[in-house]
Formats: C-alpha cells, structure tokens, sequence
C-alpha cells in the first residue's frame, strides 16, 4: 500500500481506490473472497479495499 501512497501523494489526492484479484489457483469461490471495506493506508490516505 506504499505504492499507492506514492500515486496518491503525486496527484495530490486524499483518497483512493484500490482492487485486489486473487487468480490463485487455490483462491476461494469469487462470493467467498469478495469484499470492499475502508482502510487507512500508512501515510493516512482513505482508501476504498476492493478484493475480488
């Protein structure tokens, strides 16, 4: 999520989005990993999780 703080911090944002596709061949069924929730990134920006 530094990453994204570094996008972020350049556009001058305070918030962002991130999705995350777990193409594991082991990954759970799609219903089972799928989630969106707030975080707080390191550098404190909002962050909308998206996991699918």
């Amino acid at each position: 999520m530094t990453q994204l703080d570094g996008y972020l911090d350049r556009l001058d944002l305070k918030q962002g989005t991130l999705v995350v596709f777990d193409r594991r061949p082991t990954a759970p069924p799609l219903l089972q990993r799928t989630a969106i929730e707030q975080v707080t990134s390191p550098a404190g920006h909002a962050v909308t999780l998206v996991r699918a």
